[in-house]
C-alpha cells in the first residue's frame, strides 16, 4: 500500500481565527491521554507513524489534548504540539460534524500555540477538504503544501 502526504504550514502572525458559533451545550475541556478507541473512530484516515496515538504516547507530556463534549458525550478532539506548533491529530464524530466543532477545536489548539507558526505533517494527500479549508485559516494567503 502507497500512501501519499501534504504538509501545510503558516505563520502563527497570519492565521486568521474564523469565528464560530456552536451549540452553547459545547464544552471543551484538556484531558491527560487520548481514548483511541473512541478517537479512531472519528477518523476518516489512519495518521501516519509521526502522529500516531502511540508516537502521543510515548510523549504524552509534549501535547496538549482537547475535546469537545455535548452532553456527557465526547464530539470531537484535537492534540498540539504547543512548542512546535505541530496540530497532530483533530476529528469530530461524523454525526457532530458541519456544527462548527472542528473549527472551535482548531481555534482552541491556535490559542494555545506557543511557536512562531502552525503545521500539520503528513495528512493524507486524498483528504482534499484540508485543501479547502487551509486557506480560509490563513486568511486569504496560500497554503503552503509540499
Amino acid at each position: 500500500m502507497v500512501r501519499e502526504f501534504d504538509y501545510y504550514y503558516a505563520p502563527a502572525k497570519d492565521i486568521n481565527q474564523k469565528q464560530v458559533t456552536t451549540d452553547s451545550g459545547i464544552e471543551f475541556q484538556e484531558i491527560s491521554e487520548p481514548d483511541i478507541d473512541l478517537f479512531s473512530s472519528f477518523q476518516d484516515f489512519r495518521p501516519s507513524w509521526q502522529n500516531s496515538f502511540e508516537a502521543v504516547i510515548r510523549r504524552l507530556n509534549d501535547f496538549t489534548i482537547i475535546t469537545a463534549t455535548y452532553k456527557g458525550m465526547i464530539t470531537g478532539y484535537g492534540i498540539l504540539e504547543p512548542l512546535s506548533g505541530d496540530i497532530t491529530q483533530i476529528a469530530v464524530k461524523h454525526s457532530f460534524r458541519r456544527n462548527g466543532i472542528g473549527t472551535a477545536l482548531l481555534n482552541r489548539m491556535l490559542d494555545l500555540n506557543r511557536f512562531g507558526s502552525v503545521k500539520m505533517i503528513n495528512v493524507e494527500k486524498k483528504l482534499l477538504i484540508l485543501s479547502a479549508v487551509w486557506p480560509i485559516v490563513l486568511a486569504g494567503n496560500q497554503p503552503e503544501s509540499v
